[in-house]
């Protein structure tokens, strides 16, 4: 008896310690949305913008995951990244769940309209529809070309998809083709969609990390014995970015998001094998876990990224200052 009064005490504790942390939450959940950010107001205000960001969906071994969270994080993710113009985004799980899952994350991709904002010329907004297309498969018919553009994948490589995007004319411009019509169109939505910059996205996992390391060291030692040379001693840093990319055609990451994908998790920040010679001089950004709903945090159901911790992480890169050892 006095075993299951302790064990009832015991729940007891627990139960008013975890609705103490989700009071403590919740008040800062709600300072925080009374200043919540957005990605067409904060982009203007930023003194650099990254080439290139990394997002990395960080889920431990014992924590739920959600393929459903993890693609919307990524479609969110490269919806922002081509409104503020960044060039190339790379998405990380450590299993390679989305790479498994690479046709749901294209069909978001391709349902997605996007807004291009450009700055600083500050044009305005462009809409345009995006769609899929698979490699080795026929030349897209008039009814497919209805969308102006679509998610290619290039040839896989081992642990990488990059995906692009392929320009196709859309039906306004075939129209005007087949009817002798060759219209120059100087509307915002021309000029927006013609300067905006074209988005490249990356899908990774952990082997894409130490593993490709590793490749590339077994690869340096192959070439000095068919070479009959012996190993270099030493190695520049350019040699070894340009042996890398040349292997897995990732280039350097200027700032990398971790997005624990459990709101309720207090792990410690983890790069979950991240491939460590692009973030070497990556600015780091920890989107720390904080639920916005007792069903998020009391479920530890998983949690996509918002829109208020993308800016942040743009303001914090904006404002850091890299003095690279100096």
């Amino acid at each position: 008896m006095s075993s299951l009064a302790a064990a009832v005490l015991l729940a007891a504790v627990h139960s008013l310690y975890r609705l103490f942390c989700f009071a403590q939450h919740a008040w800062r959940s709600l300072a925080r949305r009374s200043t919540r950010l957005r990605v067409d107001t904060v982009a203007p205000t930023l003194a650099k913008i990254p080439k290139h960001v990394a997002l990395i969906l960080a889920y431990g071994k014992d924590e739920p995951w959600d393929i459903a969270v993890m693609t919307e994080s990524a479609r969110r993710a490269a919806r922002w990244c081509e409104e503020v113009a960044i060039p190339n985004l790379s998405v990380y799980d450590r299993d390679g769940l989305l790479l498994h899952d690479l046709r749901g994350l294209c069909n978001a991709l391709s349902a997605e309209r996007v807004e291009h904002v450009v700055p600083p010329s500050g044009r305005a907004h462009a809409r345009e529809r995006v769609h899929l297309q698979h490699p080795l498969t026929p030349p897209p018919s008039e009814h497919s070309e209805a969308n102006s553009r679509s998610w290619s994948p290039e040839p896989e490589r081992e642990a990488i998809i990059t995906l692009r995007r392929a320009e196709h004319p859309s039906v306004e411009d075939q129209d005007d083709v087949r009817g002798g019509l060759r219209k120059r169109r100087r509307s915002s939505h021309s000029e927006s969609v013609a300067t905006a910059v074209p988005l490249t996205i990356r899908i990774l996992s952990r082997d894409a990390g130490k593993p490709q390391l590793a490749s590339v060291a077994k690869s340096l030692l192959e070439q000095s014995r068919a070479l009959h040379q012996t190993p270099k001693q030493t190695l520049t840093v350019e040699e070894v970015d340009a042996l890398i990319f040349d292997m897995t055609g990732l280039p350097e990451i200027d700032l990398l998001v971790i997005h624990p994908l459990n709101g309720s998790s207090n792990r410690p920040l983890e790069m979950h094998g991240f491939p460590p010679w692009q973030m070497r001089l990556a600015e780091l950004y920890y989107n720390s876990p904080r639920p916005f709903s007792l069903h998020e945090w009391w479920s530890g159901a998983a949690r996509p990224l918002t829109e208020d911790a993308f800016c942040r992480a743009l303001r914090e890169f904006g404002s850091a200052e890299q003095r690279v050892g100096k």
